[in-house]
């Protein structure tokens, strides 16, 4: 959802929570990306952060299991989940991390989830980043040594960096559309439903024998996705009067 620290942030976090649907849903995925920046263990992150780890607990305290897919701006989250359900006193059990995809029987239904971006070689400089970035090696040295301030940095310069390559001339969207169409069709086994995110851009593709769907930009959207027996269908998040 890139949630951020903004009011704004906070606002759609809580209307999501809030939606009359989530109360019948046996479970909630976060396709990666859940908010901008959470790297490694730094307790600081449970007060950047703190309304949405109250929203989980929220939410799990319903008798809920949640996935949380780790993605590109958040990953190595192993320890400050633990923290979180620590501070703020939740079941760990409920909230499962999920480091790349992981198949659900939702139904009648085999749902592939992951963020994508893992199978997205942009270029072999991009792939060796991600490479070298999500190892065991990293996740140890983001837990333990390297300081908050530098991977806020760090995350700072590399978003900008993301954002002026998709407003450049040589971004394609419809390439960009094409091209997760490919990996769905690529990471799929048997599943009838591949769930992805990453891309920003909202899809819903229907392949042989599956159906692909890209949960976009939620901030811009406004949308999450529910997966049930007839099949799946987009739900607008709702302004509260609270």
């Amino acid at each position: 959802m890139h949630l951020s620290q903004q009011q704004v942030s906070k606002k759609l976090w809580f209307n999501f929570l809030k939606n009359n649907e989530l109360e019948t849903c046996d479970g909630l995925v976060l396709v990666g990306d859940s908010v901008d920046v959470m790297v490694g263990a730094c307790s600081e992150y449970l007060q950047d952060y703190e309304y949405f780890f109250r929203g989980l607990k929220e939410y799990i305290t319903r008798g809920k299991k949640v996935f949380y897919v780790e993605g590109n701006h958040d990953f190595h989250v192993s320890k400050i989940l633990k923290k979180a359900s620590r501070v703020f006193e939740f079941d760990l059990s409920c909230l499962e991390r999920v480091r790349d995809k992981k198949v659900l029987r939702v139904a009648d239904h085999k749902v592939l989830i992951t963020h994508g971006d893992l199978y997205f070689d942009e270029d072999r400089i991009a792939s060796a980043y991600q490479t070298v970035i999500r190892s065991a090696l990293v996740e140890k040295l983001v837990e333990d040594i390297v300081p908050y301030k530098f991977i806020q940095k760090v995350a700072s310069k590399l978003k900008d960096n993301s954002a002026r390559r998709k407003q450049g001339h040589d971004f394609d969207q419809s390439e960009h559309l094409q091209r997760f169409r490919e990996i769905a069709t690529q990471i799929r086994g048997d599943e009838n439903y591949i769930i992805m995110g990453h891309s920003h851009l909202k899809d819903e593709f229907y392949g042989d024998g599956f159906v692909y769907l890209n949960v976009g930009y939620p901030p811009l959207q406004r949308e999450f996705l529910v997966i049930e027996d007839c099949g799946h269908r987009w739900v607008k998040i709702e302004e509260s009067s609270a």
